[in-house]
């Protein structure tokens, strides 16, 4: 599911980047993730196996990346500026950005923000939004939402309160970015967000 809202004005725009789905497709079977090209990282200091890591909030999860995404994420960063949405937070430029061949990005603190929203404005809302919205307001931006829990909730939310357009992309756990996705993001940021495809 895409959700989208009417631009208001023409800035570059974030692109908030979630780790577990979109890039590392957790709910793939160990043959379907190697079909789609990924790579399972046995390096992880956060477990003794080293094959599991622990997020910021204490879920695990097999780690499976693919070097392609990273560079298509650069190829994105002439119309985005790219930020970490990801529970894995400032572990993401430690362990993910590397592997994938991105430099040190900017990550949203969700701990921090989260400590100003305890429970979500509107129930069923994805527990990120609020910080998401918060973030992207702060930096008074346009934003691009990459995450494997986004529904039609969260982009009325965003809708409500947010003056710049958004885009908010589900990404199946199971697959992770395609090629489509990419696309879609470079289309938006050259003028889909402005109406102009």
């Amino acid at each position: 599911m895409t959700v989208t809202m009417t631009p208001t004005q023409n800035e570059k725009p974030l692109l908030l980047i979630d780790v577990d789905g979109p890039l590392n497709p957790f709910n793939a079977s160990n043959r379907k993730a190697e079909a789609f090209g990924y790579r399972a990282y046995q390096t992880n200091p956060l477990t003794e196996d080293g094959r599991y890591w622990k997020d910021a909030f204490g879920y695990t999860l097999k780690v499976r990346l693919k070097r392609e995404h990273g560079e298509e994420l650069l190829k994105l960063a002439d119309v985005f500026e790219l930020v970490w949405a990801t529970a894995w937070e400032h572990d993401a430029n430690v362990w993910i950005a590397p592997k994938i061949g991105l430099p040190e990005l900017p990550v949203i603190e969700f701990k921090k923000l989260l400590a100003k929203f305890p429970e979500p404005p509107e129930p069923g809302l994805h527990w990120k939004a609020a910080a998401i919205l918060a973030y992207a307001t702060a930096f008074d931006r346009p934003f691009a939402w990459l995450d494997d829990e986004v529904g039609g909730k969260e982009g009325m939310y965003f809708f409500q309160w947010h003056k710049h357009p958004f885009l908010a992309m589900n990404i199946d756990a199971t697959t992770g970015l395609t090629a489509n996705h990419f696309k879609e993001l470079r289309e938006w940021a050259e003028g889909g967000m402005y109406g102009d495809e």
